[in-house]
């Protein structure tokens, strides 16, 4: 059978969450429980062949109900089978492979994603008219040397670690949800704005995402017992991805967050290979995330260039630009 495009019925999901498994691109963000757990809608296109999927996508709609990343959900776009054989050879395929997957997505007009760090060749989409920029992230690819992340890190952030030791703070992975809600809401707040979900639903995703065993959170608390920052990942085998992070500016600053980043990583190296800060892109977060040595990963958004997603993405633009000086 020639490879084909086709939208997968429900009752084949299951093949698709094994080919993210295997896939370089593929991570959490594109298994379907993920994506029902944060009540995105969403279709899966794939190529399929008489050796199963090559290739495909998840083309979820956001919380506008366009076909762009859902709240929570950082990387989508396509994913590939593992390419064997020559590198020239290689390449041929994942761009005959793009190609075919870009060809029969013409109709989606709101087409806007951020792409996993692994997909590397969007040519295909600029042969077909489409933009992109690059974005930023760090990644700690291999997470199972403590010692060698620790001599990483910068010394400001040492210190800082020390000083939280000095305080009593301890990292503890019994957070009541409310108190963690409400700490990482205060992060937007300082912003003047909330955090992007509410508390039900930050709540009904947690529980649902407990089910699966793929989220954790901690919160680092002082001698009295008061949270001063807290953090939560998601994560498969291969990464852990920093979903969540926020601190208590109204108790004294003993660089909590600090340690409990530090540690959260460390907690993080007993469940998946590497981890990832999933970003920022904001230039006092990008800052603190670059203390703890990750590498600096470039990724892909990409969308299709039409009056659509040029107003869009502009009115997101000057909105950041207005509420966070970017």
């Amino acid at each position: 059978m020639k490879a084909e495009f086709l939208l997968l019925s429900p009752e084949y999901y299951h093949l698709w969450d094994r080919f993210v498994d295997i896939s370089p691109q593929g991570s959490i963000f594109a298994k379907t429980f993920y994506l029902k757990a944060l009540g995105a809608p969403f279709k899966i296109g794939v190529i399929m062949s008489d050796s199963g999927i090559q290739g495909g996508l998840v083309l979820a709609k956001n919380e506008l109900g366009v076909y762009s990343n859902p709240l929570l959900a950082k990387y989508l776009g396509i994913l590939l089978r593992p390419a064997e054989g020559k590198y020239v050879n290689r390449i041929t395929v994942e761009k005959q492979l793009t190609e075919q997957i870009v060809s029969c997505i013409s109709w989606c007009r709101s087409f806007d994603y951020t792409f996993h760090p692994s997909f590397k060749n969007w040519l295909p989409f600029y042969w077909r008219g489409y933009r992109q920029e690059v974005r930023y992230t760090y990644r700690i690819n291999d997470s199972s040397n403590l010692e060698k992340i620790y001599g990483e890190v910068e010394s400001r952030v040492r210190k800082n670690i020390r000083k939280a030791q000095r305080h009593g703070i301890e990292v503890v992975d019994e957070v009541p949800s409310d108190i963690f809600y409400k700490i990482w809401n205060s992060t937007f707040k300082r912003q003047g704005g909330s955090a992007p979900i509410s508390f039900q639903k930050f709540e009904n995703i947690r529980r649902k995402l407990e089910q699966e065993g793929c989220i954790k959170f901690f919160g680092a608390k002082d001698k009295k017992g008061r949270f001063h920052a807290v953090t939560g990942i998601v994560f498969d085998s291969r990464c852990s991805y920093l979903l969540f992070n926020g601190m208590d500016t109204t108790l004294p600053n003993y660089e909590a967050n600090t340690f409990l980043v530090l540690e959260t990583i460390s907690r993080a190296s007993q469940l998946a290979d590497a981890f990832d800060f999933e970003g920022s892109m904001l230039k006092s977060v990008e800052r603190f995330y670059r203390g703890f040595g990750g590498q600096l990963t470039p990724y892909y958004n990409i969308w299709k260039a039409n009056l659509f997603n040029n107003l869009k993405r502009w009115g997101i633009k000057t909105y950041k630009r207005l509420k966070y000086g970017q």
